[in-house]
């Protein structure tokens, strides 16, 4: 409802609602003491204590703006616009903050980085990549033989959203290493952790023995669990090879990474000439699994690739 002005008001005639500005009669119009004033907004996380009609109210905890509105029967705050929260949840967030943590170059070691929950987080978001099984060495082959080996497979893909109460003080990330070839044998790629996310990595390729014919065995991907999204890292191609009049020796291609921007799995350098050999070639982080190698004939036996290592990102919204 409106005010209830006076009926058949004279020209100068003021009227003061309760609550409301002061209105002058101009002999058209009622005209407020409003008008031409400038609009002064009280910016608090708690309304002004003596609103007075028209007034402005920002809100510097929610973002949002009010209007202190009187409409002759009651008086409120009405709102002007709407803060929508970015995130599940019906918390607005500001400052949003991202880090990427790496894993190391092929090795057995894994890398752990401690986690600090700092003050005023609302949310963190974790990604998470296994490292990428590496290839197994091809060994040397007799005259007329060959050798091939399977590519590893890629590690898999995590990701998962914390509230903040869900957090401890401190948490561990552990960002798994890529494969490596100790003594030439092919070793999967180790799991990145945090909390109860596992992003596992990928298998190795599988050895593969000289004979005139065969088949190297690929490694397999990696498993993820935990997380509100689980991506498998993709397998990798076997090895193949048979040693013909034209010769045909195929080191297996390593397998990607799981999920978004993930690694790529190398892909294998092949058919070497009489009594030679191919070197794999190492997968590219995150997680994609190095490719298998080849040798023909009595070459000196050629090395599989390395997996690429795993990674961790993590994203604040304060």
């Amino acid at each position: 409802m409106g005010f209830n002005f006076p009926n058949a008001p004279t020209s100068g005639q003021s009227f003061s609602p309760v609550g409301g500005p002061t209105f002058t009669w101009d002999g058209v119009a009622w005209k407020s003491n409003l008008a031409g004033m400038p609009v002064v907004i009280y910016a608090s996380a708690t309304p002004p204590p003596s609103p007075v009609f028209g007034q402005l109210w920002y809100n510097s905890d929610t973002g949002n703006t009010y209007l202190w509105f009187v409409d002759g029967d009651s008086s409120q705050w009405v709102q002007q616009n709407i803060q929508p929260a970015p995130i599940p949840g019906g918390t607005p967030v500001g400052t949003i903050r991202r880090t990427v943590y790496e894993g190391p170059a092929p090795t057995i070691t894994n890398t752990t980085v401690v986690y600090t929950k700092p003050a005023g987080l609302k949310y963190l978001d974790v990604e998470l990549w296994g490292g990428g099984g590496s290839a197994n060495a091809s060994g040397t082959a007799s005259a007329g033989n060959a050798v091939a080996t399977g590519g590893g497979g890629g590690g898999s893909y995590c990701r998962k959203l914390y509230a903040a109460a869900d957090l401890a003080a401190t948490e561990n990330v552990v960002i798994g290493a890529g494969g490596n070839t100790p003594s030439g044998v092919g070793s999967n790629g180790r799991q990145s952790t945090f909390k109860g996310m596992v992003a596992g990595g990928g298998w190795a390729g599988a050895a593969a023995s000289a004979a005139p014919t065969g088949y190297g065995i690929k490694g397999n991907g990696g498993d993820a669990t935990g997380g509100d999204i689980n991506i498998h890292g993709e397998a990798a191609d076997g090895g193949w090879w048979a040693v013909t009049t034209i010769g045909m020796y195929l080191g297996g291609k390593g397998g990607s990474g799981g999920g978004p921007a993930s690694g790529t799995g190398a892909i294998a350098p092949n058919n070497p000439p009489a009594n030679s050999n191919r070197n794999g070639t190492d997968g590219l982080a995150p997680g994609g699994g190095g490719s298998g190698c080849s040798v023909n004939g009595t070459g000196t036996g050629s090395t599989g690739g390395l997996g690429g290592a795993g990674m961790a990102i993590l994203t604040e919204y304060f």
